[in-house]
């Protein structure tokens, strides 16, 4: 996959797939031809905008590929990072990724998805990157 690539299929599934998030802001603002706060990417408006925006562009990508395989529960479980528990040294504990290896805030254990590189940190949050890209998968079938 080319960089490009990694940077459209990010703006699209909203999982980071290349090192620096500004990439993909920048092409998303790009492709609305706005300005886009960092907030307004959880907002599910401005998701469907991108998407809808992007979606031609996705199934070119798609119908270039020769061999469109679903991707596996193995290659999103290799993607997967985990919490790392550390001792802040004042007393006090912080968590970091162990992929980006950023420190990050919040309740422990409860996020999802690493806030600095998108990574999955649960089981849920494999299933949830799973059903997106069979969701994606189906929808190419289809169209």
């Amino acid at each position: 996959m080319t960089r490009e690539e990694a940077i459209l299929l990010s703006a699209y599934t909203g999982f980071l797939l290349v090192q620096d998030f500004s990439d993909v802001h920048k092409f998303c603002e790009d492709t609305l031809g706005r300005s886009i706060w960092t907030h307004e990417f959880a907002d599910e408006d401005v998701q469907k905008e991108i998407q809808d925006k992007l979606r031609p562009q996705i199934m070119k990508l798609i119908y270039s590929t020769n061999a469109l395989r679903p991707v596996s529960r193995e290659q999103v479980e290799k993607m997967r990072g985990e919490w790392i528990i550390e001792d802040a040294g004042d007393g006090d504990r912080r968590k970091k990724c162990s992929l980006c290896n950023q420190p990050i805030s919040g309740w422990w254990g409860r996020d999802r998805f690493c806030a600095n590189c998108g990574s999955p940190m649960t089981d849920e949050a494999v299933e949830m990157v799973m059903e997106r890209l069979e969701a994606l998968h189906s929808e190419t079938k289809t169209d």
